[in-house]
């Protein structure tokens, strides 16, 4: 297995992972795609080597606050 199919499948598992977490959180399916996309984008041009170990950890986190902001940013609109 090349380095780049490696980093493919990693990429698509963690994917997934960021979806259900952000379907957990906002509960609105538009809304969790965009956010898995902007959170693998950010770990696939960001960590391109990074090991798996606390990978995992790190993109649930960060697809969390990730749907904190989407929270934050509903809101303001709401008050315009």
């Amino acid at each position: 297995m090349t380095k780049k199919n490696k980093k493919n499948i990693i990429f698509r598992e963690y994917k997934k992972l960021s979806f259900r977490t952000a379907m957990y959180f906002t509960g609105d399916y538009n809304a969790a795609k965009k956010i898995a996309s902007r959170t693998a984008s950010l770990f696939y041009l960001n960590h391109p080597d990074e090991d798996t170990e606390d990978l995992k950890g790190r993109i649930y986190v960060t697809t969390r606050n990730f749907c904190y902001e989407h929270f934050r940013e509903r809101k303001r609109e709401a008050k315009i």
